[in-house]
């Protein structure tokens, strides 16, 4: 067990580090889980994975400073670029959509059914059916494509970011997007609805983030998100080899134990735990594996033709054994004894 105070550091390629407390519960009890390094971005250093001995919680300790950590974000970064999505892929993956709402295109007046359409379908940002008037937050829009979704369908969305968002089409349609970090922010809202599409684990503070969602929701509001799902088969195979560990810029990896608690602890009531398929990261891991084992594998385009069958069948087989390489959680805010 460790018990490290909240001070300075450097790691072994002298990035200047800070060791922190448990982003969850406070407590600076902690045991070792794992080293890794960036396999990514290829960002210097190696990058020590924590378990909090309290809350089970498990973080980066110790990580890059709030102020230094723009360095682990390169200029082309995926989700702050362009839509990552081929136009091909975009109108076909429209396509789906519309036929998994299809039986729900009409107005609905229940907002647990109209969530239904949100969150409860395969793909891995799902699209509601319209229903004017909602008014929904995306934390870590990035480059703004699911607002764009949602804009189209007649949704009243905002977006909110660290960086700032290029995406043209987004600044045309007058779509406001704040900048910033959710937990340094306020008087924002009210919403009726927030989503944290891979989010939740970037954010330095996520009970503190999660207390300021639930303070510009409305009354009954919905907060869904979907995290990479460290208790899942992928990441127990791959371990520090798995793509959803992703240091220094994954500063929590979180489980659908760790994320309810920490929702519960901010005011939230969980109502559904919902493990993703098809996300791409299996794909990913396969050939972060093989890089690790210095195995030839196939350059893009060709890697997708040649591993696209065995991913679906793997995903379908990790779905079914609720094991996933990531899950999504659906809340509602309380309202009592919260203020």
């Amino acid at each position: 067990m460790i018990n490290n105070p909240v001070t300075g550091n450097e790691n072994q390629n002298n990035l200047a580090t800070e060791f922190v407390s448990c982003p969850m519960c406070s407590s600076s009890r902690y045991k070792a889980v794992m080293t890794a390094r960036d396999l990514i971005h290829h960002i210097p250093g190696t990058y020590n994975l924590v378990q909090c001995t309290d809350c089970e919680l498990v973080f980066l300790n110790p990580r890059i400073p709030r102020d230094k950590i723009s360095i682990a974000y390169p200029s082309d970064y995926a989700p702050w670029g362009k839509d990552p999505f081929s136009p091909l892929k975009r109108i076909l993956t429209a396509r789906v959509r519309r036929l998994v709402a299809a039986p729900c295109r009409k107005p609905l007046n229940n907002p647990l059914k109209q969530l239904k359409y949100l969150y409860d379908t395969f793909s891995y940002r799902s699209l509601p059916s319209r229903d004017a008037g909602t008014r929904l937050l995306d934390v870590g829009c990035g480059a703004g494509q699911y607002l764009l979704d949602l804009d189209d369908i007649g949704w009243n969305v905002e977006g909110l970011d660290v960086a700032p968002v290029t995406n043209e089409k987004v600044r045309s349609r007058g779509i406001r997007i704040h900048t910033g970090e959710p937990e340094l922010m306020d008087n924002l809202g009210p919403y009726d609805i927030i989503t944290a599409w891979h989010a939740m684990e970037h954010l330095w503070e996520p009970l503190k983030a999660l207390e300021r969602f639930r303070k510009w929701l409305r009354p009954g509001g919905f907060f869904i998100a979907a995290v990479p799902n460290f208790a899942g088969l992928p990441a127990r195979i791959a371990d520090e080899n798995w793509c959803g560990i992703d240091v220094p810029r994954h500063l929590v990896q979180f489980t659908p134990s760790t994320l309810t608690g920490m929702l519960e602890r901010a005011g939230f009531e969980v109502l559904n735990v919902h493990h993703k398929i098809f996300s791409g990261h299996t794909s990913g891991t396969i050939r972060l594996m093989a890089q690790a084992k210095n195995y030839a594998y196939p350059p893009s385009p060709y890697d997708r033709i040649i591993f696209r069958p065995i991913e679906i069948i793997i995903d379908i087989f990790l779905w079914l054994a609720d094991s996933t390489h990531t899950f999504g959680i659906l809340a509602q805010k309380k309202t009592d004894p919260y203020p």
